[in-house]
């Protein structure tokens, strides 16, 4: 009988995740990318604000706006909320002061996620500990991790997992800093995604991946059992983050989505 070859750092008789239907998250900016979004077909509306950061923070009337908007074409949507990184709110005094109001605002328009950045910060862990304890309301934590966690100074995915599993989080979101062209495969190997998609799955958290994600990459993306697909620039006109989400654009990558998780 031939020789099977396995991945690299994964044995014969270790468990192997196995492939799903993934939700589509789409991150819009305003409300009528919230339209464009959900009309096409994304389970999971996301705000942030790309000309903050990979998950920068939006101001309260653009998140106003969008919660009236989405709750008058679908109150039972689901919506995630970007909070900037960890850097955001301590190196601001105008947020740092603010903390608490700012909190009891976001969770006034009713997230089921929230995800922070964990940049910059010695202490991720406290700090990160002190702004989940703002009064948010009951949401879901994303614990957030860099693929290319060097340029961006913050812990390494297995670090934010290890952490995430420890207080709690729902999700692990692994997405990539800087929007230079790059993918969340360019920074983590397959066989490195793998191991964490199984130790997510072993621990009841899910897994969502972003960072440049095409239709190119599906096949790749969904092999890997995520649980989350997460999306801007591959639905914006001409694949660029800074344009509009476009409706076309979003329903077409659903359609690809799902048909390579079969």
């Amino acid at each position: 009988m031939p020789r099977v070859a396995m991945p690299h750092g994964v044995s014969f008789f270790e468990p192997r995740p196995m492939p799903i239907t993934p939700q589509f998250l789409v991150s819009i900016r305003n409300a009528n990318e919230c339209e464009a979004a959900h009309f096409g077909g994304a389970d999971i509306i996301d705000v942030k604000e790309p000309n903050n950061g990979p998950l920068g923070m939006a101001d309260l009337d653009e998140l106003r706006q969008i919660r009236d908007r989405l709750q008058s074409i679908n109150p039972n949507a689901k919506l995630s909320i970007a909070l900037g990184e960890l850097s955001d709110w301590f190196d601001s005094d105008g947020l740092l002061q603010s903390a608490k109001t700012r909190a009891e605002n976001i969770s006034g328009f009713g997230p089921q996620y929230l995800k922070l950045g964990l940049t910059s910060r010695t202490d991720w862990r406290s700090d990160w500990a002190a702004i989940r304890g703002l009064p948010f309301g009951p949401v879901t934590w994303v614990a957030v991790a860099y693929a290319d966690s060097e340029r961006a100074s913050s812990p390494c995915p297995e670090e934010v997992f290890a952490e995430g599993l420890r207080v709690g989080c729902g999700v692990l979101l692994i997405d990539t800093f800087r929007k230079d062209g790059t993918s969340l495969l360019d920074w983590l190997g397959r066989d490195r995604l793998l191991t964490l998609s199984v130790r997510c799955h072993d621990a009841g958290i899910k897994l969502a991946l972003a960072g440049r994600i095409t239709a190119q990459l599906l096949p790749v993306i969904c092999g890997l059992a995520a649980d989350i697909v997460a999306v801007r620039g591959a639905v914006c006109d001409q694949g660029l983050r800074g344009r509009n989400v476009d409706q076309c654009l979003v329903a077409d990558f659903r359609r690809q989505l799902h048909g390579g998780s079969l």
